[in-house]
């Protein structure tokens, strides 16, 4: 009963040997016995639990309570009081091993310290709740997956006010899956940390099901997370390190803090912040793929201790105010600092990736591999990468094969260099710009080799020759490119957007060396018109005109006020078999003048162009000539 104990102490065979039924109304088991490879059991013993409930204590290091089970309830009472689990010492560890226990009132976690192993789900018994009501300011007692085991959806973790609750798995060969939900009494005082019992641990997940909600004050990984489902609301109000009511971790306040592990958010699952300053992911490795982390508004300090990694992926997205990237330990090592957007990811920022004043010699890696950098910030004096002459020039913007897409619908002034991180020799996937606003190349040095496309809104120049001299750039349909009164050499333009401010103070800013290939920007066969605006631009020797038709008679169009000398020029019509010979096709407007022939052209036999000065159009047309009979 109440106040009673049951001591379990040197000689287990007494217990063990012989059947019997222990009622616990409020009583205690106490295990005194230090040997973890000769457990204390109750193999042949039924515990029947009344409304009082069990208490189980544990307080000899490296004790080992082994309950087989099944430990039942009091079928006359309308619920029993449960197990109470508390006074534990440290690394002593209760083991649950039954799979068959039907108490219903719940398991309470009251301890200080050690470890409670579940063996199975029904090892919980018939309850549907688990309370965390370990004191505050200590390390708390672990709830501990032994052996691969899953816990069911309808499973509440409730965490009372100011507690720490700890949950993991046996060790590194264990894994440890969790369907059921965690709330707290008190949202902004409830703390939630994944951590091993022993070892690194295997992996713990995360999976309470779409439309669920862990509803917790913090989140702190030190073991392998993976969050598969469901939003987990981080509320927490306190700034990093300050001081709070949960003792048990490293930086108090963060409301989310990644240590020395992988933390993998997939398929629909959701963190979100609701206040706090900074998120901290150093010395760990971070995978969103599919997910969600809403941080909206805060930093993310990124290697500020050692080393981090973080990836985002197929449709991933990382929402942040700044990532102070470089920090203590990263050193002038690049790779001990990385963020690789991959193809589907979007980092959304409102401030930027930047180095600590402090921090002036560390470096940082940011790949782009098919994913996306989303500026949502509406400051449009705010100079992306200009926070300090160390963040512009140590934090190195790579681009792979599959690109970077830039997406911005308020005004983009971007200072960091953008360089190609593919081997010598292979082409990178280049920069897309998408958003309605204007984005800004505000630095020179630019090597990445791959086309440069605009989709929406302009891209601006900030400097002369931003760009490599052999870059493509396309401009889509109703986008703009902006000289901005900046000088730029491309081997070769293209689309059916325009490109504007080409001349300045009586100078032709644009030069093109290879080739002019107007259309829709929408892909191969596109009809559109590629229009130059300001003034006239320098066409190399050799420069082809290339051109898409149709059967209908029309055809892409190079617009562009300024003289052309045809016999430095080739035309190349694509898919000849689309000439109608019925039809004429105007393939340049709004010239000054055309002069010459084209030095080379692949015309069929009586196809030829012809300058019509009253309209300024460059016609192709086909000349069937005069049949001449002799007898």
């Amino acid at each position: 009963l109440t106040n009673g104990t049951l001591r379990a102490g040197f000689d287990k065979t007494a217990i063990s040997s012989y059947p019997s039924t222990v009622y616990f109304d409020g009583g205690s088991l106490l295990h005194t016995y230090n040997t973890r490879q000769n457990p204390v059991t109750f193999s042949n013993s039924q515990f029947i639990l009344g409304a009082g409930g069990m208490h189980i204590t544990e307080r000899v290091a490296n004790g080992w309570t082994y309950l087989p089970g099944p430990i039942g309830t009091d079928s006359s009472l309308p619920t029993d009081g449960g197990i109470i689990i508390g006074d534990l010492s440290k690394d002593t560890y209760i083991y649950m091993h039954s799979v068959a226990n039907t108490y219903r009132g719940g398991l309470h976690l009251t301890g200080s310290g050690g470890s409670v192993g579940i063996v199975g789900n029904n090892a919980f018994g018939a309850s549907t709740n688990i309370f965390f009501e370990c004191p505050s300011n200590a390390a708390s007692t672990k709830l501990v997956g032994h052996g691969r085991v899953t816990f069911a959806a309808d499973r509440n973790y409730i965490i009372r006010n100011g507690v720490t609750a700890c949950v993991g798995d046996y060790n590194n060969t264990s894994w440890t899956t969790i369907k059921g939900t965690f709330t707290c009494e008190n949202p902004e005082h409830g703390f939630l940390r994944i951590t091993p019992h022993s070892g690194t641990g295997a992996l713990v997940t995360l999976d309470p099901g779409n439309g669920k909600t862990n509803d917790i004050s913090r989140l702190q990984i030190w073991q392998p997370t993976a969050i598969k489902s469901g939003t987990t609301l981080l509320r927490s109000t306190k700034a990093l390190n300050e001081g709070s009511d949960e003792k048990y971790g490293t930086n108090n306040g963060s409301p989310f803090n990644l240590q020395s592990s992988s933390l993998t958010v997939s398929g629909g699952a959701e963190i979100k912040t609701v206040a706090g300053s900074r998120i901290v992911t150093q010395s760990g490795t971070l995978v969103i793929d599919g997910g969600l982390l809403d941080f909206d508004g805060h930093e993310m300090l990124h290697a500020n201790a050692a080393a981090a990694t973080t990836t985002i992926k197929n449709g991933g997205r990382l929402h942040i105010k700044n990532m102070r990237i470089g920090g203590n330990g990263a050193g002038s090592d690049a790779s001990k600092s990385v963020v690789i957007v991959e193809t589907g990811g979007v980092l959304r920022v409102t401030g930027s990736l930047y180095i600590h004043v402090n921090q002036q010699s560390f470096k940082a890696t940011v790949n782009f591999n098919g994913g996306a950098l989303e500026w949502a910030s509406t400051n449009s004096s705010h100079y992306y990468g200009n926070d300090n002459a160390a963040t512009r020039e140590n934090v190195a913007y790579n681009v792979l094969a599959g690109g970077m897409n830039i997406t911005n619908d308020y005004e983009m002034w971007f200072s960091p260099t953008i360089k190609s991180g593919v081997a010598s020799g292979e082409t990178d996937g280049g920069l897309t710009k998408w958003g309605s606003k204007v984005f800004a190349l505000m630095t020179a040095g630019n090597t990445f080799n791959g086309p440069i496309t605009i989709m929406q809104g302009a891209f601006s120049l900030g400097v002369n020759n931003a760009l490599l001299a052999t870059t493509t750039a396309r401009v889509n349909a109703g986008a703009g490119f902006n000289m901005n009164t900046k000088s730029q050499t491309f081997a070769r333009i293209e689309g059916g957007g325009s490109f504007n401010g080409v001349k300045h103070s009586g100078t032709q800013l644009l030069t093109v060396t290879d080739a002019i290939a107007p259309g829709s920007g929408a892909g191969a066969n596109g009809i559109g018109t590629l229009t130059i605006n300001g003034g006239g631009i320098n066409i190399s020797n050799g420069v082809a005109l290339e051109i898409d038709v149709d059967a209908a008679g029309n055809s892409d169009c190079f617009s562009c006020p300024c003289e052309l000398d045809l016999s430095k020029m080739s035309l190349r019509v694509n898919d000849l078999a689309k000439l109608n010979t019925e039809k004429k096709y105007v393939i340049a407007s709004n010239l000054m003048d055309a002069t010459g022939d084209f030095a080379s052209s692949n015309l069929p036999n009586g196809w030829l162009t012809r300058y019509d000065a009253a309209q300024h159009k460059l016609i192709l047309y086909f000349q069937r000539g005069t049949v001449i009979m002799v007898r």
